[in-house]
């Protein structure tokens, strides 16, 4: 249960920048896609080598050359989709750059909360009959998501750049390096060893 009277042991607050968000994601890309891309393309490939002894006992037989072609398709877009994919999500997580993220880290769980930054460089315009006059909002923010070690499934990578914590493997939270103090760093690398072992990982590159 959260107890609103302990202080986190590390509490950032930080934006999160469009190349970030892209580091991020080709670590999530390479820890749950790309191991399942290798072996459909060995499969693939297998497949691609039976249809050619096919064409080469029987030149003419067209179906086999089909199926090549097919077979070769499939793993250019199985290749492909990924990429699309992060491409889709940086353009629509461009939009919200300047949002304000709140990380507090407590011995037996962490929350993340979001300030929605309503400038992003737009403004809220009042009516013609107030002369169009223009009136930025305040800050919205976001109820905080609270995560416990011991009730989520929780997968931790860190890379120089960045820590990226993934959740049952479908979100994300990116916490830059930039903002993290070396004291800071260290204790965060200590309560996720602690608390998720092996599902902790430190890769340098």
């Amino acid at each position: 249960m959260q107890d609103n009277n302990t202080s986190p042991v590390v509490k950032l607050e930080y934006s999160i920048s469009n190349d970030e968000e892209n580091i991020a994601f080709k670590v999530f890309q390479k820890k749950f896609v790309l191991k399942n891309n290798i072996i459909k393309t060995i499969i693939f490939a297998v497949l691609i080598g039976f249809f050619i002894q096919q064409v080469v006992i029987k030149p003419d037989y067209s179906m086999a050359w089909a199926l090549i072609g097919i077979c070769l398709a499939v793993t250019f877009f199985v290749w492909y989709n990924p990429v699309k994919i992060r491409k889709s999500l940086l353009k629509a997580l461009k939009e919200i750059e300047n949002d304000i993220y709140e990380f507090d880290l407590f011995p037996e769980y962490f929350s993340v909360k979001t300030i929605y930054c309503a400038e992003n460089d737009e403004v809220t315009k009042l009516s013609e009959m107030e002369e169009e006059e223009e009136l930025e909002e305040e800050p919205k923010e976001i109820a905080p998501r609270v995560v416990y070690f011991d009730k989520e499934s929780i997968q931790v990578v860190e890379v120089p750049e960045m820590f990226v914590v993934i959740i049952k493997k479908e979100t994300l939270f990116v916490l830059p390096k930039r903002v993290i103090s070396s004291a800071q760093n260290d204790e965060i690398r200590k309560i996720f060893k602690e608390k998720i072992g092996e599902d902790f990982i430190i890769k340098n590159c």
